[in-house]
């Protein structure tokens, strides 16, 4: 229990025990490198590059093989199809065969890294690559110096990169982790915070210099290490149905891990309860202080998140030459260290030609980190069975071996043998392709094919343009002919109208002309009985010159006598007239 306590306090603490001088069996082991080409010999550590795979079980699982849903265990927690315990009870001589360094099927945890070789690199050293900054999701060039500037990419799926062999650390995290945060992982994870940092970047930079520095990213990383469980271990409480319970890394698909509780002393039955539940019902029941344990299980999900954010730096690919992205040199502090190392040819490098010189926790310049995994660490070269049972769990990222893919995932990595709409698009594609090249070969050339449609369309359009043209004029033709039967039309009206306006003229001018005869009738009669004085002759008032006329009777009687005295006379000429 005192153990579990400490452990649980560490959570908020933060505390390692890792220490910071070297460790003692830092030391050339001898053995032979799997770094080398097929003739066996050694690479340019500049031209090496790796990647972080993940981490998985190392024995057949069930995953199914769960607790039952009332959260009790069926026969010990085990079901009757429980893969590991039936490998349990086989002869360890009947099971498959591994490489010569096989730990058989312990059921501990394992981590997986592949190492690549550049075959076109031209001696540039860093100066010669570009860096994927994840977290921008862009390509940093700020250290390119020379022409090529070639992407460091041997995480992608389409790569000039070649594997060079994908290796397992029988230990897990234990060698492996200690060996890559005092070395590469501190100046990879200083230039990570010095990219996102605001308003103090050049102070940050100015730390990769030998002044002692250490940014936040490596003492969480630097200290968060040794929290991670060592093996199967058991827990003091039990679940809330009073099943026993251990702890172990639980590895989580592309790469990343956690904190796991298990229900067998292997840590391959998972339980139902998360170590966060586990936390709270701890504090709860021996410090009656639920809140605190709240505040502990918080504290232990968000390390896990960080621990995870951070090693996605690892999971892109980095030169096997630890290095800086800031051009920076040694100084006094680091010197003697330097110098150490240098005369036990412990893996440390010469300086930079460009400046990119990494000065790690442990005192080593340009410390090659492939070559400290393979000297320092409990390594193996993983076989075909470890790739297939790693990638059956789900838990590492994708890497293509000999033609074949494992695992999934990954940046810049898209599984497009999984993917059925991709499939079928491809399958379109290819379709299309296939009828383009038939229609190709049937015409001779793609240039005749483009003529024939020209020519098509050329005539179709002339075609078409004097069938316009005949419409245009059929219809212009009846237009004319019916404008001039309006015209036609029109004209006759008009001259119709003229004929009326020209009797209608006669009649009016014979009404005039009547009339100005009847005028000068009347003028003439008047004048037979008006008289004009004369200027000798006394004037006379008009009312007394008709005194003496005679009256309309003496008139009347006059003019029948007169007209009797003519008679035939007269009525024969009325008659001639």
């Amino acid at each position: 229990m005192d153990e579990e306590a400490s452990f649980l306090s560490s959570l908020i603490q933060g505390k390692s025990t890792f220490p910071r001088a070297l460790n003692d069996n830092e030391n050339n082991s001898g053995q032979s490198s799997f770094l080398v080409n097929a003739n066996g010999d050694a690479y340019d550590p500049y031209s090496l590059a790796w990647r972080y795979l993940g981490m998985y079980i190392d024995c057949d699982i069930d995953e199914h093989s769960q607790s039952d849903g009332n959260g009790g265990k069926d026969n010990n927690a085990y079901h009757s199809d429980d893969v590991f315990r039936e490998r349990q009870l086989q002869n360890n001589n009947q099971r498959r065969g591994l490489s010569s360094g096989d730990d058989s099927d312990s059921c501990s945890r394992k981590l997986l890294w592949a190492a690549y070789h550049d075959p076109q690199y031209k001696d540039g050293q860093i100066g010669e690559y570009q860096f994927y900054d994840w977290r921008n999701d862009e390509w940093d060039t700020s250290t390119c110096q020379t022409k090529r500037c070639a992407k460091m990419n041997c995480h992608a799926k389409r790569t000039h990169f070649q594997l060079v062999g994908v290796f397992k650390e029988t230990d897990g995290l234990v060698d492996w982790a200690e060996q890559l945060i005092k070395h590469e992982g501190y100046c990879v994870w200083n230039d990570a915070e010095a990219n996102v940092a605001t308003g103090a970047e050049d102070e940050q930079r100015n730390s990769h210099s030998g002044d002692g520095g250490d940014s936040e990213y490596f003492e969480f990383m630097y200290n968060r290490q040794n929290n991670w469980a060592q093996g199967c271990k058991a827990m003091y409480l039990t679940d809330s149905y009073g099943n026993a319970l251990w702890r172990d890394i639980r590895p989580l698909p592309e790469g990343n891990i956690t904190d796991g509780l298990y229900l067998d002393d292997k840590c391959t039955q998972k339980a139902s309860m998360t170590l966060g539940q586990y936390i709270v019902k701890f504090y709860s029941r021996y410090y009656y202080d639920q809140e605190m344990g709240e505040e502990v299980a918080a504290q232990w999900k968000e390390n896990v998140a960080q621990w995870n954010s951070l090693m996605q730096d690892l999971k892109i690919c980095q030169p096997c030459r630890a290095y800086s992205k800031t051009p920076n040199f040694d100084d006094n502090n680091r010197r003697e260290l330097r110098l150490l190392n240098e005369e036990n040819n412990d893996g440390g490098g010469e300086d930079e030609q460009w400046g990119y010189n990494c000065y790690d926790y442990a005192g080593y310049q340009n410390c090659n980190q492939c070559y400290k995994f393979e000297t320092k660490t409990d390594l193996e070269p993983a076989s075909t069975e470890d790739l297939e049972r790693a990638s059956a769990q789900g838990t590492i990222l994708a890497i293509k071996v000999d033609g074949k893919i494992y695992g999934k995932g990954g940046i810049d990595w898209y599984e497009y043998d999984n993917d059925p709409k991709t499939s079928i698009l491809i399958v379109m594609l290819l379709a299309i392709f296939g009828f383009i090249i038939l229609s190709t070969r049937k015409c001779k050339s793609i240039s005749k094919i483009v003529k024939r449609v020209r020519s098509r369309r050329f005539h179709r359009n002339l075609q078409k343009a004097l069938f316009d043209d005949e419409v245009d004029g059929d219809e212009e033709g009846k237009t004319e002919e019916r404008l001039k039967e309006e015209l036609e039309q029109k004209s006759e009206i008009i001259e119709q109208q003229h004929q009326e306006m020209e009797r209608m003229r006669l009649e009016m001018d014979q009404e005039h002309s009547i009339l100005a005869m009847e005028w000068q009738n009347s003028r003439n009669i008047r004048d037979q009985f008006i008289e004009e004085p004369t200027t000798d002759d006394e004037w006379i008032p008009m009312e007394d010159r008709f005194e003496d006329e005679p009256s309309d009777d003496e008139l009347a009687q006059t003019d029948s006598s007169s007209d009797s005295e003519e008679g035939p006379v007269g009525s024969s000429s009325v008659n001639q007239e």
